[in-house]
């Protein structure tokens, strides 16, 4: 919860892009480096038996696969990111809540919605 709470603050500091090579480089390149590791083990050490190899896939990265999901989360959000807003929504400002409109009451427009269920809306 921590890295996506800090996540939203990087990338709007730094844009999706500079956010996403700051993740790769600072993640992707731990990962990929024991992920290397782990396949000469298991192939040279763990796996050799009886004078055979064992088998280089799949990959267990064991405790990394938290960092593994970390990288694909901030991959999905950076080019969530990247999709401009509709133009007949606006973002709530601060400090403003957004509201669901398919919940009875709450469509500024009082049923007069012209799509079904429920969609953000502002004020």
């Amino acid at each position: 919860m921590i890295a996506g709470y800090f996540a939203v603050m990087s990338c709007d500091r730094y844009g999706p892009q500079a956010f996403l090579k700051n993740r790769l480089a600072r993640l992707g390149i731990p990962t990929v480096v024991f992920g290397l590791i782990m396949i000469l083990l298991t192939v040279f050490v763990f796996g050799a038996k009886d004078g055979k190899l064992g088998q280089a896939w799949p990959v267990n990265v064991a405790h990394m696969w938290f960092v593994e999901h970390l990288i694909l989360y901030s991959a999905v959000y950076a080019l969530w990111r990247t999709i401009p807003p509709s133009p007949r929504r606006r973002r709530p400002e601060a400090g403003e809540p957004a509201r669901l409109s398919g919940d009875r009451g709450l469509c500024p427009r009082a049923g007069r919605c012209d799509r079904r269920g429920p969609h953000l809306v502002s004020g």
